[in-house]
């Protein structure tokens, strides 16, 4: 029931303050402002890393279905409408090494106003001893993980 009267108390909400800001602003529209765009130079470069395994060396890990396809699907999308640059990990380009060296280099190559999104699709697993999480790459052996890429390498790059 709590739900219901916070769902319906937030929807009326959203109702009046979109019935209220209709009043009085008919000269006012959301406007793009130009100069704020990748174009104009006033913002970094945006930069993709996308890794995607469908494809695992280990017979022990299962193999994935969409993650290629996907991955492919992204990166065009990135480029064509939102100016990216792109590098892509597929399969058995994947391997952990490959994806530490390239996440360092993105870390040490990229400037601060610059925009990063990192795309994973693969197996992961969760390491329940220390509360962390570990990306499988695609020459990772199945229950060993030390041959995983540890969360924490993930998050160094990141910051």
């Amino acid at each position: 029931m709590k739900r219901i009267v916070s769902i319906t108390l937030f929807l009326a909400s959203v109702l009046l303050w979109a019935a209220a800001g209709s009043y009085g602003n008919e000269g006012r529209a959301i406007k793009r402002i130009s100069d704020l765009t990748h174009e104009s130079g006033k913002l970094g470069g945006f930069h993709a890393l996308i890794v995607a395994i469908s494809d695992y060396q280990d017979d022990e890990i299962p193999d994935l279905k969409s993650p290629i396809k996907d991955a492919r699907a992204l990166d065009r999308v990135l480029r064509k409408n939102y100016g990216f640059e792109t590098q892509l990990l597929l399969d058995r380009e994947a391997t952990r090494e490959t994806i530490y060296n390239t996440l360092r280099n993105l870390a040490d190559s990229t400037k601060e106003d610059d925009s990063i999104l990192i795309y994973y699709a693969g197996h992961g697993d969760r390491d329940r001893t220390y509360d962390d999480g570990w990306w499988i790459p695609a020459d990772a052996s199945a229950g060993r993980p030390t041959t995983y890429l540890d969360n924490t390498q993930v998050q160094k790059a990141m910051r």
